[in-house]
């Protein structure tokens, strides 16, 4: 135990750790929430655990509103001010058949024995204001120096819960934090576990772990795991491309590792499916392709293709229509011309709507930028002011859409247009001359040039 460590607790994480000691019982913040704060993050869950039994923990807390989240296992959630605190009761378990849950769970009385069943040791540390740091396995020195490593025997960890590699991967992409070899060999040992893990805790894991600043690193280091739960890459880690660069040397990398370093170049999204299908469509837009050439990626034309085999793993990962919806969009359009002027954004704009090209341009900047060559570099730059056209012409407030006309069917109908198919076809021959930058988008303009269309249709 370590009293020189400390961590500010919030008030209500400090109340039950002291209402647990008002009655005889210990208890400590454990897990990520101490992690994190030996890191200087501010965690967002406080976790907590006690050799109070999960009746009498609710029991104590009679008098507040407790939610029986795993009270099979001990878990008990206390809420605070409208916030869930999870309580665990001090546990062993056992015998993990399914290689998931344990078959049998026992409560103990020895913060020691719970703490040794944890994953890995910067996660099996406990905190309480009385006793300061207790870390038992050396997380602390494992923070210190970056590394994730297991609580006792890596090969019996992964065994036990194979979705730990997963977990163990993207502490690594997320913190980056490197794998002790141990760690390392434990995990390749057990990866055909990830075959019987849910699609969608897979699915949670690894979008997460595609987030991570060390992604790249990860996807190409660990690929032989990744093939687990992808066997779609083979064909990407397979085959080599040759590539000219800056300096005009010939150089050779796979597949792989020009869709894992593209993915390096994104910028994180405050709305996370978006950048969930922009990661996944930057990693996956290869997918399907024959093409070996690294210069004729963008060009191959086998866009169809490499959306529907992307789109098959979106839909066994079980993720949500609007995250793949966006993904394949974006790969299918993979190969469209870069537009270089407003009114070729604006069309752009009109087409696929903001969210999508916004992402389309991204998705550009990330790939030619990921194969470093010269004709590749100068479409990058294209992506870059394309970029700048979008940002302006939605700043501005620009007309690209029909809703964005000063003029609407309403107006037509006053001036006698009334079949529905002629209004339609009115308005939008006048969004392209606005567009065309032919005409302004002024209402009595707009009329006088509806005009003009009635008479001459």
């Amino acid at each position: 135990m370590e009293n020189n460590i400390k961590i500010h607790l919030p008030v209500e994480v400090e109340y039950i750790i002291d209402t647990l000691y008002s009655k005889g019982y210990d208890c400590y913040a454990v897990g990520g929430c101490v992690r994190d704060s030996l890191m200087g993050k501010n965690p967002q869950d406080w976790d907590l655990t006690t050799n109070a039994p999960p009746q009498k923990t609710k029991e104590i807390f009679s008098d507040m509103e407790t939610v029986d989240i795993g009270i099979q296992h001990g878990t008990v959630g206390i809420v605070i001010n409208k916030k869930v605190y999870e309580t665990t009761t001090f546990r062993s378990e056992s015998g993990y058949e399914d290689m998931r849950h344990p078959d049998k769970v026992e409560f103990v009385s020895d913060l020691k024995e719970d703490l040794k069943r944890r994953d890995f040791t910067i996660n099996a540390m406990a905190y309480n204001r009385k006793d300061g740091l207790v870390d038992f396995f050396h997380g602390q020195c494992d923070l210190q120096y970056k590394t994730i490593r297991c609580v006792g025997n890596s090969r019996e960890r992964f065994s036990e819960d194979a979705l730990r590699i997963l977990r163990c991967l993207r502490f690594s992409s997320t913190l980056g934090f490197s794998i002790e070899p141990e760690t390392a060999a434990g995990m390749r040992e057990n990866a055909a576990g990830l075959k019987k893990i849910s699609a969608e805790r897979i699915s949670s894991e690894f979008f997460k772990l595609i987030c991570g600043k060390d992604a790249k690193y990860v996807l190409r280091r660990y690929k032989d795991i990744f093939l687990v739960i992808l066997p779609e890459i083979k064909p990407l880690i397979n085959t080599k491309i040759k590539y000219r660069d800056y300096k005009g040397e010939i150089k050779e990398r796979t597949l792989w590792q020009y869709c894992a370093t593209a993915l390096g170049y994104v910028q994180s999204y405050q709305e996370k499916n978006h950048e969930y299908a922009l990661r996944g469509a930057i990693l996956f837009h290869c997918l399907g392709s024959p093409v070996v050439e690294i210069n004729k990626l963008t060009d191959c034309g086998f866009e169809t293709l490499c959306a529907a085999v992307a789109e098959r793993i979106f839909e066994r990962l079980r993720c949500s229509n609007s995250v793949s919806d966006i993904a394949v969009c974006l790969i299918k359009n993979r190969s469209l011309e870069v537009p270089e002027s407003k009114p070729a954004v604006k069309k752009l704009l009109n087409k696929l709507g903001y969210e999508k090209t916004f992402l389309l341009f991204d998705f550009w900047k990330c790939i030619y930028r990921g194969i470093n060559v010269y004709e590749i570099k100068k479409r990058y730059l294209a992506a870059l002011s394309a970029s700048e056209l979008l940002y302006e012409v939605v700043r501005n407030g620009e007309c690209y859409r029909v809703r964005d006309l000063n003029i609407n069917g309403k107006d037509l109908i006053s001036s006698g247009v009334t079949d529905g198919k002629k209004i339609g076809d009115i308005l939008n021959s006048l969004l392209n001359k606005v567009i065309e930058e032919e005409i302004p988008n002024e209402k009595g303009i707009l009329i006088e040039t509806a005009q003009e269309y009635i008479l001459n249709n």
